[in-house]
């Protein structure tokens, strides 16, 4: 992180970072930078009144020489202590296109305990410890996982308008569609993502 940057950063109390790729900031956790450099997030990343990051803005695009598109824009708001719950997305890829909103249910777990515990695992010498032990850390807590997509509003790559509605294990149990043909139905799921009932459109005359 640039010298200049960082002294800024330990000072933050409700404030924002406006900057290029090559100065964005990495996470911080009251006023004090963790997880990982800076350098990949141009935009703008806010803080609250702890100094702490909780959320933001950010965006890329470009055209590479083969003419394909790369392009994207999120904006994000962080559960307290944590991180995005409620999210604005576009995403480009060579034409695919995926535009919507999400809302996440997170753990209370504190990000920043999070992160310092997934480093020491990462320290662990012993590949296979370490493989057992990222699988503990990541497992839910108290039943609750550590991220579930809960809602999803938008347009996916397939040009459907779609309505996704999850219980809190984050799996789709219904579903509103209209399709990149105009044909509209619902569509309920169980707990294993199957599809068991479904209302289509009635047939037009």
């Amino acid at each position: 992180m640039n010298d200049s940057l960082e002294r800024d950063v330990r000072h933050l109390k409700r404030y924002a970072v406006i900057s290029n790729r090559p100065r964005s900031v990495g996470p911080i956790y009251k006023s004090k930078p963790f997880g990982y450099a800076g350098g990949g997030r141009p935009g703008i990343i806010f803080f609250n009144d702890e100094g702490t990051e909780n959320g933001g803005l950010t965006f890329v695009g470009s055209r590479g020489p083969d003419g394909r598109v790369s392009a994207s824009t999120h904006m994000s708001f962080d559960q307290f202590d944590q991180d995005q719950v409620l999210n604005l997305d576009y995403a480009e890829n060579n034409g695919q296109r995926r535009i919507g909103m999400s809302v996440d249910d997170r753990t209370d777990a504190n990000i920043y305990d999070m992160v310092l515990e997934r480093d020491s695992i990462m320290k662990i010498a012993d590949t296979v410890a370490r493989a057992a032990a990222l699988e503990r850390w990541r497992a839910p807590r108290s039943g609750v996982p550590l991220v579930a997509r809960r809602v999803f509003i938008g347009r996916d790559a397939a040009k459907s308008a779609i309505v996704n509605l999850s219980a809190r294990d984050g799996k789709p149990r219904l579903r509103l569609v209209v399709d990149s043909l105009g044909g509209a139905r619902i569509e309920f799921l169980d707990a294993a993502g199957v599809i068991t009932h479904t209302i289509q459109e009635p047939t037009r005359r």
